[in-house]
């Protein structure tokens, strides 16, 4: 049927120009997007919100996981990791904080090849940078945050396209500490061995003076 061969040709082109428009785009933002006619997403440290190309909320899966200090997030078939580099750590509590200088690495698949992933940090929107989509579908990018971003409640947003070439926006909270981050329970652990080897050989080094003493 020569009708329908036409229009499927005219369909696949038509698809075509729009990744190409995708493509040809990526780094062209200058903004973070933010909901249909609503401000830019805020989510709380514990919690990550998703956009879809329309501006409409998706289903977001946040996993934490402080013994590996990773951050997860499932948005349809797109997974974004966020371990902190530097400076950060996740609490048991599975929030982010960081303390400056702190670096985030943020690794990712499920996306389009070829297209782009732009990564912003807010309240003040900064661009971090925007990186190119691998040919299997990934990311891995590390990031060094703004010294200028000031102690409180800030948002990470990744700006990239699924592998249907739809638009899609991921959000997460963390926390900028002023001071010194909390101990986790693994470095803990860790101090309370050394200090219980080092208590241990005080006492060894007592015994040994004292049993000296009784000999002279």
């Amino acid at each position: 049927n020569t009708g329908l061969t036409v229009a499927l040709c005219n369909a696949l082109a038509a698809e075509q120009q729009r990744l190409e428009s995708i493509l040809a785009t990526g780094d062209a933002a200058t903004a973070p997007r933010a909901p249909a006619g609503g401000t830019q997403l805020a989510p709380d440290p514990d919690t990550a919100i998703a956009l879809g190309p329309d501006g409409e909320r998706l289903d977001a899966t946040r996993t934490a996981d402080p013994s590996a200090n990773t951050i997860t997030i499932a948005v349809g078939d797109i997974t974004l990791t966020l371990p902190p580099v530097e400076g950060g750590r996740i609490g048991t509590d599975g929030r982010l904080a960081v303390t400056h200088p702190a670096r985030i690495r943020v690794t990712g698949d499920g996306m389009l090849p070829g297209a782009t992933a732009t990564i912003w940090v807010m309240s003040t929107p900064q661009r971090l940078g925007t990186v190119t989509i691998a040919a299997d579908g990934t990311i891995d990018t590390t990031y060094t945050l703004p010294s200028t971003i000031d102690p409180g409640n800030h948002t990470i947003q990744i700006d990239t396209v699924d592998a249907d070439g739809q638009a899609i926006s991921i959000a997460l909270g963390f926390t900028v500490s002023a001071g010194l981050l909390p101990t986790t329970g693994a470095r803990t652990d860790t101090h309370l061995a050394w200090l219980t080897l080092i208590l241990a050989l005080g006492a060894l080094i007592t015994l040994t003076t004292g049993h000296r003493r009784r000999l002279i």
